[in-house]
Parts: C-alpha cells; structure tokens; sequence
C-alpha cells in the first residue's frame, strides 16, 4: 500500500512539474526529497499507531488476568464459606470451620507476606496457600447470616482496586 501511494505522489508531482514547463527528464532533488519527506512521515505515523495498538493489547491483557485472578480467589473463598460454621472475624483475619470431604477444617483467611509481596492467604492446619496476590488490605464484616469482604488489592498498572463481594451463609448461627 506504501508502494501505491509513494507511485501515485510521484506522478502527481511529476504532472504538476510538467504544467509548469519544467524539464521531462528524470525526477528533480525537490521531488525526490519531497517524497522521501512524505516517506518518513508515513513510515513514524504508521509505527506510531501499531506502537500504540499494541500497547493498548497489552494494557488490555494484564487488566484481564488481575480480574481473573480475583474471581478465582473470590470462587475459592465462596467455596470455602459454602459449609463454613463458627464464623469469627478477628481484626482483619477471618476464620471459621468448614467441611470438605466429611472433614472438619479450621481456615482462616488473611493478608500475608508471600514470596511475590502481600497476598491473601488461606491457611489451614496443613498449609498456607495464596489466594489472591498483591493484596494491600482486607476487610470483613459480619451482619447476621451476611458476611461482606472488601478487598483492596493493587492491579498490574499499581492501581489499588476496591472489590467488595456479600457471602450468605447457608448454616444459622
């Protein structure tokens, strides 16, 4: 397409000459710098957009895997406090029991130190896994049989996102 456009300036501008009586013969040096001219700012405009298309897909991508990150966590957790009894929130730590397998288990559930920065952490007598990573804070608060979590964490771009999410719990207390 460049190709194109370059011939289709370089006869334009070679009739142009011609209605002015200048020479038949060859190309001047003002037509050839014109078109190199014209060239180079093709070439920096089209590199400019594709750098900038890209940039945006990236931008884009990163943004998906931070929001899938923080759903899965968020699944987990919900998984968690599907059969969770003996909800108790301490400060910033949440913990309960709940079943898995016929199992009792305690969990709790809280910010953490990871080997990538802070997390989300679920721990349970057996280990400490990260949920959700680069969380800054969590919150909990419990009304009743409705547990509401709200959860800063920082995205790809260091922007701190608010998430807030509502658990019902299926087990009366």
């Amino acid at each position: 397409m460049v190709k194109k456009v370059t011939k289709l300036l370089l006869i334009f501008i070679n009739n142009i000459i011609k209605q002015l009586n200048v020479g038949n013969k060859g190309f001047t040096l003002l037509e050839i710098i014109l078109v190199i001219t014209i060239m180079g700012i093709l070439t920096v405009s089209s590199f400019t957009f594709i750098t900038s298309f890209l940039n945006f897909f990236s931008s884009q991508e990163s943004d998906l895997l931070s929001t899938t990150e923080e759903k899965v966590g968020l699944l987990i957790l919900s998984k968690d406090l599907f059969q969770a009894k003996n909800i108790v929130i301490d400060g910033n730590e949440l913990l309960f029991d709940s079943y898995y397998k016929g199992k009792e288990n305690s969990i709790i559930y809280r910010v953490y130190n990871s080997s990538s920065g802070t997390a989300l952490g679920k721990i349970t007598d057996k280990k400490i896994s990260a949920v959700i990573n680069n969380v800054k804070e969590i919150n909990f608060s419990l009304n009743e049989d409705l547990l509401l979590v709200d959860l800063l964490f920082i995205d790809s771009k260091n922007n701190i996102r608010s998430v807030k999410k509502v658990f019902k719990s299926r087990i009366k207390y």
